[in-house]
C-alpha cells in the first residue's frame, strides 16, 4: 500500500511541474473572474451599490456553499447562501432575497439555454442518456 501511495504522490509532484498544470491553473483563474464579473455586474444591475470585493466575496459564498451537495440546480442553496453573503455585508434581507432570485435566473437560463440547444443538435436525447447511464451502472 505504501507503493501505491509514494507513486501517487510522486505522480501529483509530477503534474504539478508541467506547462499544462500551469496553463490550465490560469485559465482556471480567468473563468473563476469572469463569473465573479459577471455576478457583480448583475449587482450593478439591481441597483446594489457594493464594490466589486463585495460582489466577489458574495460570489465566492456562493460558490463555495453550493459546492456541497444539495437540490438539483442549486435551487434553494444559491439564494440562500446569495442572501447570507449579501446581509454580511450590510443589504437588507428582502432586497437579497430579491437579488438572489434575479442572479440564480440571470446567470443559470443561459446555460440551460445552451445546454438544450446542444442536446438538440447533438442527435441524442435526455432519455437516451439516462439508459446509457443505467446500463453502465447494471454493468
Amino acid at each position: 500500500m505504501t507503493g501505491l501511495l509514494a507513486r501517487l504522490s510522486e505522480g501529483v509532484r509530477e503534474l504539478g511541474r508541467t506547462r499544462a498544470f500551469y496553463l490550465s491553473l490560469a485559465w482556471s483563474l480567468v473563468l473563476l473572474v469572469c463569473q465573479a464579473l459577471a455576478f457583480w455586474f448583475v449587482m450593478v444591475a439591481c441597483g446594489l451599490q457594493v464594490s466589486f470585493a463585495i460582489g466577489l466575496a458574495v460570489f465566492l459564498i456562493v460558490h463555495l456553499g453550493t459546492a456541497i451537495p444539495n437540490a438539483p440546480a442549486n435551487v434553494g442553496a444559491y439564494q440562500f447562501f446569495t442572501v447570507l453573503g449579501l446581509t454580511l455585508f450590510g443589504v437588507e434581507s428582502a432586497t437579497a432575497a430579491s437579488f438572489s432570485i434575479v442572479v440564480f435566473f440571470m446567470l443559470t437560463l443561459p446555460l440551460l439555454l445552451f445546454g438544450f440547444i446542444a442536446i438538440s443538435t447533438s442527435g441524442t436525447s435526455l432519455l437516451r442518456i439516462r439508459r446509457e447511464l443505467q446500463q453502465a451502472r447494471v454493468s
